[in-house]
């Protein structure tokens, strides 16, 4: 995703906790589209957070350890349709 839309400007992560900060075209954090993709992941079935309580520009995910291979591409999946959306 991050080679496919601008705003993705790093993706990284420990173990399952990721996360993925978005920047505007001039390389500043999109703090107001972090926020507003967190509010639309739970139209797509994604429970979403941001960091620095709502006002950070990384899109956190978390999801639970017992997930499976099959849901974690359905996760996948469901981000980038979201990203494709509302990103651009």
């Amino acid at each position: 995703m991050a080679q496919r839309y601008p705003c993705v400007d790093d993706v990284r992560g420990l173990g399952l906790m990721i996360g993925i900060e978005l920047t505007d075209r001039d390389g500043q954090p999109a703090t107001s589209l972090t926020r507003h993709l967190a509010r639309s992941g739970m139209e797509h079935g994604l429970i979403l957070r941001t960091s620095r309580y709502g006002r950070g520009n990384v899109l956190k995910i978390r999801p639970p350890l017992i997930i499976t291979i099959e849901e974690a591409d359905l996760l996948c999946d469901r981000l980038e349709t979201l990203v494709a959306q509302e990103a651009q």
